[in-house]
C-alpha cells in the first residue's frame, strides 16, 4: 500500500531546498556547487528528523549523481 509521510516544519524546508538544488543541477547546471548544496540540505534534513525516509532516500541519489556524472565522491 501507499504509506505517506508526515514531517512537517524545518526538515520539510530543507528537503524541499534539497529537491529544488537536485533539480537545478539535473535539469540547468551541471554544477557541482548546486549537488554539494543538495547534499547538504538533505543532510539536515536528515539531522532534524532522523526517520525521514525521503531526505535519505533523495541524498542516496545525490551520492550516486556524483558518480554517474565521473565527479568521484563525496
Amino acid at each position: 500500500g501507499l504509506i505517506i509521510e508526515a514531517v512537517s516544519g524545518e526538515p520539510y524546508e530543507q528537503y524541499l531546498r534539497g529537491k529544488n538544488l537536485l533539480n537545478t543541477f539535473v535539469t540547468h547546471t551541471l554544477s557541482r556547487e548546486d549537488l554539494d548544496e543538495a547534499v547538504l540540505a538533505f543532510k539536515r534534513a536528515t539531522e532534524l528528523d532522523p526517520q525521514f525516509s525521503n531526505a535519505y532516500s533523495s541524498l542516496g541519489v545525490c551520492y550516486s549523481t556524483y558518480v554517474m556524472k565521473g565527479m568521484g565522491g563525496i
